[in-house]
């Protein structure tokens, strides 16, 4: 029997005005991971245009998905515009 395959974590590098706010760790156990300014939010940030559920993390075995869930089309995957978008790589996410 072969072994499981490892479910890969991902790493979120928040920036913000050119400054470094923080690094979270999300594994995909997690299921949903939201991003947006709403307290609920599992990942907070601020900003114009930033709506309270603005993006989600999925894990869709083998790789992760960005989504747009803020009806907005503000978000951005290496400077796309993107509805959906998936993560196999290092990729530079615009919000808002």
């Amino acid at each position: 029997m072969g072994s499981p395959e490892r479910m890969p974590e991902i790493l979120l590098e928040h920036n913000e005005g050119g400054k470094h706010r923080k690094i979270l760790r999300v594994n995909p156990e997690r299921g949903l991971f939201v991003i947006g300014s709403s307290r609920e939010a599992d990942l907070r940030i601020s900003g114009e245009g930033v709506q309270g559920c603005h993006a989600a993390l999925r894990y869709r075995q083998p790789y992760w998905y960005v989504c747009d869930i803020s009806g907005t089309e503000t978000i951005k995957v290496d400077g796309k515009p993107v509805v959906e978008a998936r993560i196999d790589r290092k990729a530079a996410i615009e919000i808002g």
